[in-house]
């Protein structure tokens, strides 16, 4: 009877908790505008299609994002109105479904552990920020990497089952077209699936949903292999260190939350007593601690030892690609409320006295509810400041361009750092006219058209030849923009000794430069910072 009546209790609290969450992602959801990374691939491939074939064909040869999440987006890209929430809703959706697919992953595991990993997803500002507010596929990634998390449990518990072995085959494909950092964690669940064969744990048969993956995503990657334009040798990605390795990106994934820190370290130390543990009764599966442990080393030290000793030039270690650990961390995190709530289950049983078992019960989930609630309240605070601060402010730098005439006329230039993206979104997807004349400065220092400088003729968002700081001269006024990232100090030194420059807007740190114009001289110095 206890334990109906908690379950019960569960699940209202688990509504009541998700429902909040959901309040949460609404009201943030146009906090910030889209980033130069939403703008530029999601936004880039998705206005640049006019069906799927084609964007089928724009994703193989770039090479980087693999297609399911652009596949699903792209309709409700096409019809949905203007406005970053509309576009992020279908994140909303997969973060709901994820955080179910979690609890019955933690239901699986041991008692309690289901509500707990709710707790712990729904009140994470890792999850909240980077998968649901991002206009790319990192919330899918979270949802089918809990999915193939769950299947892979099921199909432990049960390898002969039928339907475990084909929704195992499921939940892989989906995961694998999804992300690449989805596909490392695949060859490690097929490595201990390899282990535990021959253990004799399992049967030949584990080996069917990895044929299923093989003939389902083996030709994508043939075609991407054949036809990408992209450098797989050079990459971004900064050379990772044994401290970002211990502290940086498991604390990202934590949430940077000092409780959710220790948490896990307690999680930790509990999973370790159950392996080590001598007598035979044991709470979770050691094949489940090995798959919770081993997913996480092997995701993180494969990517460390690639990007710092094989090709640090080539470095893969980017924070949001381990979001694909989210699943197994908020478990491990999960383990002492669960640990807790079950003591507390205990405790009417094994007590005689009414005030024995309210002291106690009242203690533990006193310590239980003080943690959640501190977890919660700092998580959305955090969520609170990021979403009502300007990160990278397109949308205000484009209002501010659209409401001002000068910007409209030949004579005059808009100059921004980095992305362009943003004239499609919020200019052409918004239905506001375009600039006449814009450019876009490189790395190096000039002007150039690979997939940089922009120009606008009759209305239409076209590519340009390459062009000089020279071409600049062209024009009496030019606007100027930093935002994501700073210009070289090669064009700061042409604007300086060739315009008189003044500051339009401080926060978004927009500039007019003009000929002749003494009176408003400005130095660009801190557009290179």
């Amino acid at each position: 009877m206890g334990n109906t009546n908690n379950k019960k209790i569960y699940k209202i609290l688990s509504i009541i908790i998700l429902f909040i969450m959901l309040s949460i992602l609404f009201k943030y959801a146009n906090s910030q505008s889209f980033w130069i990374d939403e703008l530029d691939w999601t936004v880039d491939y998705l206005e640049n299609s006019n069906n799927y074939i084609e964007l089928f064909q724009s994703l193989i040869k770039a090479g980087f994002n693999l297609p399911l999440y652009y596949l699903i987006v792209f309709p409700i890209y096409k019809i949905a109105p203007f406005g970053e929430l509309w576009l992020l809703i279908p994140n909303f959706i997969a973060i709901i479904v994820g955080i179910y697919i979690l609890n019955k992953t933690g239901n699986k595991i041991e008692k309690n552990l289901g509500f707990a990993s709710l707790l712990m997803a729904a009140t994470s500002y890792t999850l909240i920020v980077h998968c649901a507010f991002e206009f790319r596929p990192y919330a899918f990634l979270f949802t089918f990497s809990t999915y193939v998390l769950y299947r892979y449990i099921c199909r432990l518990q049960d390898p002969k089952k039928r339907s475990n072995i084909f929704l195992y085959a499921l939940s892989i494909i989906l995961l694998a077209y999804t992300h690449w950092f989805g596909c490392l964690i695949i060859v490690f669940y097929f490595l201990v699936d390899v282990f535990l064969w021959l253990r004799k744990k399992h049967t030949i048969s584990f080996i069917i949903p990895y044929i299923a993956l093989g003939i389902a995503f083996l030709p994508y990657f043939i075609m991407m292999m054949l036809n990408h334009t992209t450098n797989f040798v050079n990459y971004w990605a900064r050379r990772p260190t044994f401290k970002k390795l211990l502290y940086g990106e498991l604390g990202f994934l934590l949430s940077n939350n000092i409780i959710c820190k220790l948490l896990f370290v307690a999680g930790i130390i509990i999973l370790l007593t159950y392996i080590f543990r001598k007598n035979k009764r044991q709470n979770i599966d050691k094949n489940i601690i090995l798959v919770l442990f081993g997913c996480i080393a092997w995701t993180l030290g494969t990517i460390f030892i690639y990007s710092k000793f094989i090709n640090p030039n080539g470095s893969l270690w980017v924070s949001r690609y381990f979001l694909v650990l989210l699943p197994h961390l908020f478990i491990i995190t999960s383990i002492p409320i669960a640990k807790l709530l079950s003591i507390s289950s205990n405790i009417q049983i094994k007590s005689k006295t009414t005030d024995e078992i309210s002291i106690k019960k009242i203690f533990i989930l006193y310590i239980i509810i003080l943690s959640i609630v501190m977890i919660g309240c700092i998580n959305y605070q955090k969520v609170h400041i990021f979403e009502n601060s300007l990160d990278e402010p397109y949308r205000e730098i484009s209002e501010l361009i659209a409401n001002t005439p000068a910007v409209y006329e030949e004579n005059c230039a808009l100059l921004v750092s980095s992305g362009r993206g943003y004239l499609t979104y919020y200019f052409e997807k918004k239905g506001v006219k375009l600039p006449c004349n814009v450019f876009e400065a490189n790395t190096e220092g000039s002007l150039t058209q690979d997939n940089m400088t922009q120009c606008v003729k009759e209305g239409k968002l076209i590519n340009s030849s390459n062009a000089d700081l020279e071409d600049l001269l062209n024009y009496d006024k030019l606007y100027v923009c930093r935002v994501h990232k700073s210009f070289r100090r090669e064009i700061t030194s042409f604007l300086n000794e060739n315009y008189d420059c003044y500051l339009v807007d401080q926060t978004l740190r927009v500039y007019l430069c003009t000929k002749n114009n003494e009176n408003f001289k400005y130095e660009l110095t801190d557009l290179t910072l």
